[in-house]
């Protein structure tokens, strides 16, 4: 009886709502899928419709490889991270390390594929577009981390600004150049122009404006912590397990 009672003067450490987090995050998808609803809208009627399905095969083919090709090593870092504050960086060093290279490879093999590509899906006007998903391919692997990295450190609402923001510069670097010129091409080089100087300030110390608008590789220091960015090899184990 005595064991019962002492059992229930315990305090019970009071757990912290998920309700405001969740309201943060899904506001900023939210007004980052309203935003993106437009792009094929608007693409449908400037572009022929040959063009057209050019652009939504292009898409298909870099959405089904960022998926694969991230073999899940992003999304690691929500366990990883939490877990291991105190070595955070050098998680986030491993899996971009990992990014990085999957999506050299990726980039070298769509190149190298791109006319076997064109032939399978019947439409010869892929493989001169295909080094250009390549290359927003690669660049988009290496900046998912960002998000991740945000969310596991608690800070909601820069993560869900990050997100809703990156999409926003998305849609006008998808939307002006096309507008403008009217030719797929653009449309592809807009794309990765907005990615690349998100990946470029990677090796700056201090955060900026620039690193929320791009969803970026990002900057060590942007997320208020201090980290060490060196990758070994027992960390690189443990997330692969």
């Amino acid at each position: 009886m005595s064991a019962a009672v002492a059992a229930l003067s315990i305090p019970v450490q009071k757990s912290e709502s998920v309700f405001r987090p969740a309201l943060l995050l899904m506001s900023g998808r939210t007004l980052a899928f309203a935003a993106t609803f437009f792009i094929p809208m608007v693409l449908a009627r400037v572009f022929d419709p040959a063009l057209f399905g050019t652009y939504k095969q292009l898409f298909l083919i870099y959405s089904t490889v960022y998926l694969i090709a991230q073999l899940g090593m992003s999304t690691s870092l929500y366990y990883f991270l939490p877990q291991a504050a105190h070595e955070a960086g050098r998680y986030v060093a491993n899996s971009m390390w990992f990014l990085g290279t999957a999506g050299l490879v990726c980039l070298g093999v769509l190149i190298g594929v791109a006319p076997k590509v064109a032939h399978w899906l019947s439409n010869s006007e892929l493989s001169g577009y295909l080094p250009w998903i390549g290359l927003y391919l690669l660049l988009m692997m290496l900046s998912s981390v960002l998000e991740i990295v945000l969310v596991s450190r608690g800070q909601y609402f820069r993560a869900s600004a990050c997100y809703a923001l990156s999409d926003l510069a998305r849609v006008a670097a998808f939307l002006v150049p096309v507008l403008v010129f009217r030719q797929l091409g653009w449309l592809l080089k807009g794309a990765v122009l907005v990615v690349f100087p998100g990946r470029s300030s990677q090796s700056s110390t201090s955060g900026g404006s620039s690193a929320a608008v791009s969803r970026p590789t990002w900057c060590c220091s942007s997320a208020n912590w201090r980290m060490r960015c060196h990758s070994q090899r027992r960390f690189w184990w443990r997330s692969c397990k």
